[in-house]
């Protein structure tokens, strides 16, 4: 599950709320000032139907359940509520599992870990709104998708990612409002060349049962993942200090595959074909 703190929003350009809504929509604990912004309304989430989960919490169906779920409430219409799954409390939640830096979460201290939740296949919905959208005109809103991960972690590695989310998140902020100009050079924006690619050799390619890995300046401490094509991580190693290893990808299906290298220097990715 992710944490969501409340100052933490990736919404720049918002749509004004409704006039007189009584909603907190730019959540400063003030409500119907002039010019009130939407932002981060809702986060909640469902599962997929996979497991033994209540059926009110599972995939919707309907128009309505979609309707409900984009409200913070669930396929029955009885709301997300603190605690737990968030399902048939009675304290309404308007973010599942808020990170410790919420300020006035009506819900303390509260995690999947707390919770005592079983391991699913969770889907997040974050939804901004109520707006209104005049007939034949437009409303410009612009998003940035925040996505960290702290891959030198030791121990309690979602909890590392979530403070460097947070951190990158605020990065991403300041850039976009412009009030500092020297932070291009702690965040990548857009797409562009790696000059390490070159520096890496990934061997035999298809292979079959060992997959070779070679740099000849050495990469420093890296991490390195085996991603399908869907992004599911099949295996993980660290090296100290990569200068050339060997994986064993006999357990693999035939296929393609993605290598992901982490190191000190940058990040790597390759493809390989398993045969």
């Amino acid at each position: 599950m992710i944490f969501i703190p409340r100052n933490w929003n990736n919404s720049f350009k918002r749509p004004i709320a409704s006039v007189s809504d009584g909603i907190d929509n730019d959540n400063d604990n003030l409500v119907d000032e002039l010019g009130e912004q939407c932002l981060m309304n809702y986060f909640d989430y469902y599962n997929n139907n996979i497991g033994s989960f209540p059926t009110q919490t599972t995939n919707p169906w309907s128009k309505y359940h979609f309707y409900n779920l984009l409200q913070g409430m669930w396929k029955d219409s009885t709301d997300h509520t603190c605690g737990g799954n968030a399902y048939g409390g009675t304290t309404k939640a308007i973010f599942d599992y808020p990170w410790s830096n919420y300020v006035g979460n009506p819900c303390g201290t509260w995690t999947e870990i707390t919770a005592g939740n079983l391991a699913g296949d969770r889907r997040y919905i974050v939804s901004t709104g109520l707006f209104n959208l005049p007939a034949k005109g437009n409303v410009e809103v612009e998003y940035a998708q925040v996505w960290s991960v702290d891959s030198f972690a030791t121990s309690n590695r979602n909890f590392a990612s979530a403070n460097k989310l947070i951190n990158d998140a605020q990065k991403i902020r300041t850039f976009y409002s412009g009030t500092k100009t020297n932070c291009l050079s702690s965040i990548n924006i857009g797409i562009y060349e790696n000059a390490l690619t070159d520096q890496l050799l990934i061997y035999p390619n298809p292979a079959n049962s060992v997959l070779n890995i070679k740099s000849e300046n050495g990469l420093g401490k890296s991490v390195i993942l085996i991603t399908d094509v869907l992004g599911k991580t099949i295996i993980e190693t660290k090296n100290e200090d990569l200068y050339q290893t060997s994986i064993n990808i006999e357990q693999l299906s035939s296929g393609v595959y993605l290598l992901q290298l982490k190191s000190e220097k940058g990040i790597i990715v390759k493809k390989f074909v398993k045969e």
